[in-house]
């Protein structure tokens, strides 16, 4: 029987003339990647000084092993003679390495962009859309993996510089993107290049201030991003950038406070300011009129939000407050529910409460029990035993995450169902349950009458897919339970149970995987964890 081979650019080709077996060209091996190259170099280029097969597998390397670079760099090397040409060629392709980024940003930098239209439609439904064209790039050989598969993408140096090139209307533009991306930057690039940029990229670098005043009246994009020591920026620094629409600080974990001048984003769309030390957000933040998507997760330090700021943001559409501000007692001088209550275009909240009467107050809003993903109760020292309020929890369909942190004073915790009523389970949606270092818990684990009980009933999206359910008794908190930036100790692996895994760290335990049944699976899988972890 005779076979067809056909080599698509696109996966979704093979699709389409249903194939048989899909077979992905990856980047070539070293050997191999160097003999191509060398071919397109030449034996002329290469014999024509004694450094040159040194300097040629230098230039090799930073190919990668893609065959599109090595043939390029190839041929446009066959004609260079000496090694001054040679090592300048190392050195330019040496300071392109693009950082990955985390995927799941990516749909709300494009849709503040204005590359995907989404904010007065269903976010949900734009952000999985952006998350297909995200597929179809990396079907296409256009993104990579970054280094945790699930969640960060990366592009290749030289698919970035093409990209870059093309963006650049085939290089006659070069001046309108700014981009200086884990290069090793010490220092800011001088204002000067910043004033004809329509986009800038700074992250992961080890910029420490900006002390100047830059003039960008055609600025869109800036993304000074994870640099940690970062912490000094000019009062007036964006006091001239009136089309902004995206601004990443995120990670830039020395930053204490915003410019007063940020008052002056009147087009800004996305502000990041996760993993910063902003502890007050300036009242200014208020004149962010166009403000749709604020990201304040793991700003710890955060105490104090100016009472009004937040309520004339009226076309606010994301705000994560995930481990950070948790102040919400009524009557104080700061942000309260009663002002997120009335932002009517909310559809995505993360929240941090710290006690019995600020969760209280959440589940008798029917507003915010909407629009609520991800819950965190945060040293929550009054909550005893969360049946307690399990018929509220009940009306909080949206929820994706609970997370019970350092709740000293819980000892039980039971969202129970009534299971004549069928599929009408409580927080339907739940894909995360976190119980982070409860210390009667930990007391009563020899027992384990309290592990039995642990979790009664799960919800059916928890029994199908996606189940994230970690059960820690440790030392240190971790930073974020969707796993941005913890620090777990040495594994063990324990070995696997039907479709989850068990794992054990030298600090705790975390099951996570996709179970066939909720349950006493759940409970035996729980027991046999508390069995085997000691602390």
């Amino acid at each position: 029987m005779s076979k067809v081979i056909f080599t698509p650019r696109f996966e979704d080709v093979c699709g389409h003339m249903t194939a048989d077996k899909k077979i992905k060209v990856e980047c070539l091996p070293e050997q191999e990647a160097m003999n191509l190259f060398l071919r397109n170099v030449g034996e002329e280029a290469m014999k024509s000084h004694p450094e040159t097969p040194i300097l040629a597998k230098s230039v090799d390397k930073e190919c990668k092993g893609l065959p599109l670079a090595l043939i390029t760099i190839g041929r446009a090397m066959s004609y260079k003679k000496t090694p001054q040409e040679w090592k300048h060629a190392i050195s330019v392709l040496s300071t392109s390495k693009p950082p990955s980024e985390i995927s799941e940003q990516l749909p709300y930098y494009w849709i503040s962009e204005g590359f995907l239209d989404g904010w007065d439609d269903d976010l949900d439904t734009v952000h999985n859309k952006g998350h297909d064209i995200i597929g179809r790039l990396k079907a296409a050989c256009l993104l990579e993996s970054g280094s945790d598969e699930e969640r960060e993408v990366k592009l290749h140096d030289v698919i970035r510089d093409l990209a870059l090139w093309i963006a650049s209307e085939c290089g006659k533009n070069k001046k309108r993107f700014l981009v200086r991306a884990g290069v090793g930057l010490t220092h800011a690039p001088d204002v000067e290049r910043w004033k004809e940029a329509e986009r800038i990229s700074l992250m992961n670098n080890g910029i420490k201030e900006v002390t100047e005043t830059p003039q960008c009246p055609n600025l869109l994009t800036l993304m000074p991003q994870w640099n940690r020591d970062f912490g000094k920026v000019h009062t007036d620094f964006f006091q001239f950038m009136p089309l902004l629409r995206v601004l990443d600080l995120s990670g830039n974990s020395f930053l204490k406070e915003l410019p007063v001048g940020n008052g002056n984003l009147a087009e800004l769309r996305y502000l990041n300011l996760l993993n910063t030390k902003i502890k007050v957000l300036p009242e200014e933040m208020g004149n962010l009129v166009k403000l749709k998507h604020l990201d304040l997760e793991l700003t710890t330090r955060l105490h104090t939000i100016p009472q009004g700021a937040i309520s004339r943001l009226s076309e606010l559409t994301v705000m994560n407050l995930h481990y950070s501000y948790s102040e919400w007692e009524e009557g104080s001088e700061g942000l309260n529910m009663s002002e997120l209550e009335g932002l009517e275009r909310l559809i995505h909240l993360d929240l941090t409460l710290s006690t019995v009467h600020a969760l209280k107050r959440l589940l008798c809003s029917s507003k915010l029990r909407k629009v609520t993903r991800y819950l965190i109760l945060n040293r929550c020292e009054d909550l005893t035993i969360s049946n307690q309020l399990s018929s509220l929890f009940t009306a909080m369909k949206s929820l994706q995450g609970l997370n019970f942190n350092r709740c000293n004073g819980l000892v039980e915790v039971m969202i129970s169902v009534d299971a004549k009523k069928g599929n009408d389970y409580p927080v339907s949606s739940l894909e995360w349950l976190v119980l982070w270092t409860l210390d009667v818990l930990d007391e009563a684990q020899p027992a384990l009458k309290t592990g039995r009980e642990l979790v009664r009933y799960f919800s059916p999206s928890l029994t199908c897919c996606g189940l994230g359910v970690e059960a820690r008794w440790a030392n240190k908190p971790v930073d974020s339970p969707r796993g941005e930036t913890e620090r777990r100790g040495e594994m063990e692996r324990l070995g696997n149970k039907s479709s989850a895994t068990i794992s054990k760290w030298r600090t705790g335990v975390t099951i996570s995987g996709c179970l066939p049944d909720c349950g006493g699976h759940i409970l035996r899988l729980l027991a046999e964890v508390l069995a085997a972890c000691p602390h």
